[in-house]
């Protein structure tokens, strides 16, 4: 949920970070891509088939009706032409759109085509040294954050290939079964804050932070930071994966989802009703806008996401063959 509200902090301010929670996020998809692929969907019938099937079962049901509440809200995001159309129904190929209907569903694009290649790229994963899997995904990682600086983009239209190492490096650590030492832990998050605080206190470093209407010159180079924020942020992030979640940590971790998407049509709103008002005195009007875009999307967990999510479960159980699962061994859900 944390990632979730930074990115929604994001489109309700100037505080540009969300491409480093996104960022974030497929690390930590990587991982646990990993761990559910080596155990449970590796012990299925048609694993290939089951993989691709449940993932897209997770994804696009909530995104469709999403989009559907958005398209009733505003019409003139209604896609016309049959390759929009297609991507607003099965994802691969919307953060390509000329107009996305739900900006932050662009990151769903990516996390889909990683699915259709994990399971390749998990073969070729073993037959690699795991020191020289290391190395390449440092290099790999330095020449992204090259590339997007010379560049000048964005993470978002970046080519696959330089977001795919962020989700490989989620993979290396489940694969390498590594965790995070404390006092690199820490470190992590001391650097996360340092550089956050540079950010923020140091005029040229908050251009590169601030944007909106008056984004000062440097902002150009904020998808720089934020990915080299969230490089920093690794070992942190991965230290969360080893907490052991209860219940309503795994629902706010489903309904962070939800507000991910939802929050997109609030936004359109406060921003067309409200955007020429101060920050502060538009503020009353986000929260209003957010604390509904929160009523909402607990309605769609509740009613929508999680029966459906629950009948996926069972069909991926009902195809399991001898494994981990019929074992007792414990693992994240599919």
């Amino acid at each position: 949920m944390c990632l979730a509200l930074v990115v929604v902090v994001q489109h309700f301010s100037r505080l540009s970070l969300g491409d480093a929670a996104v960022c974030l996020f497929f690390v930590l998809s990587g991982y646990w891509i990993y761990v559910m692929w080596e155990k449970q969907y590796s012990y299925t019938r048609n694993k290939y088939f089951t993989f691709l099937t449940s993932r897209f079962w997770r994804i696009v049901p909530t995104f469709l009706l999403c989009s559907a509440i958005t398209f009733a809200l505003y019409p003139r995001l209604i896609p016309t032409e049959f390759a929009a159309i297609a991507s607003s129904l099965f994802v691969i190929g919307y953060r390509n759109l000329s107009q996305l209907p739900i900006v932050p569903a662009w990151s769903l694009d990516i996390e889909l085509q990683f699915y259709i290649l994990f399971p390749l790229l998990f073969l070729l994963f073993h037959k690699v040294d795991r020191r020289i899997a290391v190395g390449g995904l440092v290099c790999w990682s330095a020449i992204s954050v090259a590339i997007l600086y010379y560049r000048s983009g964005a993470v978002m239209t970046e080519p696959l290939p330089q977001i795919l190492v962020l989700f490989m490096i989620g993979a290396a650590a489940a694969r390498s079964r590594w965790v995070p030492p404390r006092a690199l832990t820490l470190a992590s998050a001391g650097l996360t804050v340092g550089m956050l605080g540079l950010g923020l206190s140091v005029p040229a470093l908050r251009d590169m932070i601030l944007g909106g209407s008056n984004a000062g010159a440097n902002f150009v180079y904020n998808p720089v930071f934020n990915l080299v924020l969230a490089l920093a942020a690794v070992p942190l992030a991965l230290s969360t994966v080893h907490v052991k979640s209860s219940k309503l940590d795994r629902a706010f971790g489903d309904l962070s989802y939800i507000v991910y998407l939802m929050h997109w049509p609030a936004f359109i709103f406060v921003h067309n009703n409200f955007g020429e008002l101060p920050p502060l005195q538009r503020l009353p009007y986000a929260l209003l806008a957010l604390g509904v875009v929160f009523i909402v999307s607990v309605a769609i967990w509740m009613l929508w996401d999680r029966p459906i999510n629950r009948a996926r479960h069972a069909w991926v159980r009902g195809r399991m063959r001898l494994g981990p699962v019929n074992q007792g061994i414990g693992q994240p859900a599919a």
